[in-house]
């Protein structure tokens, strides 16, 4: 009877573990590019009885989940962020500014364009990272606007933390600010700061200083 009822827990564990997997694929999809060529991420899968047809079908769900108008809209504005003036080669604020309209209009209307819902890269290869898209909203005049309303997209999961914070830290290193989050300092700021920097960071869902220095360290042991 103990054996049975081992047998049956283990059983609905596998199931909850096959369902959990199956469910958090959507935040794998957006990477299936470059997924798709790592054995321990199929490992991982067929672990819990997930063969590499369903996880192919997965994204093709995903695929045709995705908002096509935000996707055609943002291949636009990523091309056009990217664009460089002839005669300067710099980038241009004008693009910025334009897509910061872009980003307010979807705000508006559809809430934040994360990779669930415009993913990483387009049919025809435009690369889409929302990251370099926010750090440039920090060099215009709508920065204040978007530090304040992008807030509420960390808090909801929308905004990797991490994003939200390049962007803060984008923006206080251009105007010679002291750093926030810790993102973009000097070493006599954090010895100063540590304990705010570390406050502001769990506010918004980044690790410590010394707990992320530990996760690099260790992942940086395991590729050596």
């Amino acid at each position: 009877m103990k054996t049975i009822l081992s047998f049956l827990i283990n059983t609905i564990e596998i199931l909850e573990a096959k369902k959990v997997s199956i469910n958090l694929f959507p935040l794998v999809a957006p990477y299936w590019k470059f997924k798709r060529e790592d054995s321990d991420f199929f490992k991982l899968y067929k672990k819990y009885g997930i063969d590499s047809t369903i996880v192919e079908q997965k994204v093709v769900e995903w695929k045709n989940s995705l908002n096509k108008q935000l996707i055609d809209s943002f291949r636009i504005a990523f091309i056009r962020d990217q664009a460089k003036d002839p005669i300067t080669g710099e980038q241009s604020l004008d693009n910025f500014r334009k897509n910061s309209e872009l980003l307010k209009w979807t705000l508006k209307n559809f809430g934040y364009p994360s990779m669930q819902k415009i993913g990483l890269e387009t049919e025809d290869g435009v690369f889409m990272p929302m990251d370099t898209y926010l750090n440039h909203m920090a060099q215009i005049e709508d920065y204040e606007y978007f530090k304040t309303k992008l807030i509420d997209y960390v808090n909801s999961g929308d905004i990797p933390p991490r994003d939200y914070a390049e962007m803060v830290e984008r923006y206080l290193q251009i105007n010679q600010l002291n750093t926030v989050y810790g993102l973009k300092r000097t070493d006599d700021e954090f010895i100063k700061d540590s304990v705010i920097i570390n406050r502001n960071r769990r506010q918004i869902g980044l690790q410590s200083i010394k707990h992320r220095r530990k996760i690099t360290k260790e992942f940086l042991k395991k590729i050596r």
